[in-house]
């Protein structure tokens, strides 16, 4: 059975979902963009009789906090920030790691400064290098990585933060758009 919970990390009240026996091997899994946790409601269940699964959800995703992005800086080296501190605060220091999309940018900081905490890892659909980007990548890369301001944001903020870009992201391809849930 999967529990709701919150912790809270430098201030924010961080979500998470929890499922399996606090006996069995370690597992967070870390979620993709434009996701949260939810995107595991159907995998935990599936794992919680052999794992002790852990899905937290980054500032501004999901149902942890939202801070105004004046005050919080919305890098993949604050969000691993508030997620090790959640592994902290719950007693996760040795476990298997579950990275999908951006979980890899968040998971890797966190293994970066804390190898020791690394059992093992999946890695699903995630970039660990500059290599992978084709120019195809160049707004997003210059207008949200390398020179952010409202002019950069401005090409790809629809398709990225828009209700028709995230409805896009869901839908895009598939044979049978009815069996996407409309909780995603």
């Amino acid at each position: 059975m999967i529990r709701h919970k919150t912790a809270e990390v430098d201030g924010l009240h961080v979500f998470y979902r929890e499922a399996g026996d606090p006996a069995n091997p370690k597992l967070v899994l870390l979620h993709g963009f434009p996701a949260s946790s939810h995107q595991y409601r159907n995998l935990m269940p599936a794992l919680e009789d052999r794992f002790y699964l852990v899905a937290p959800d980054y500032p501004g995703f999901g149902n942890t906090d939202m801070p105004d992005p004046a005050a919080f800086d919305y890098t993949f080296d604050r969000l691993s920030e508030i997620t090790e501190g959640l592994l902290v605060s719950i007693g996760f220091d040795r476990f298997g790691l579950y990275m999908q999309d951006y979980g890899g940018p968040v998971g890797n900081r966190i293994v970066g400064r804390h190898p020791e905490w690394l059992e093992w890892q999946i890695v699903q659909n995630s970039n660990a290098y500059e290599e992978g980007f084709t120019e195809a990548w160049n707004a997003l890369r210059f207008g949200l990585w390398q020179e952010r301001n409202p002019e950069t944001e401005a090409p790809v903020e629809a398709f990225l933060l828009g209700r028709d870009g995230m409805i896009q992201a869901y839908l895009s391809g598939h044979k049978d758009p009815e069996k996407i849930s409309p909780d995603n």
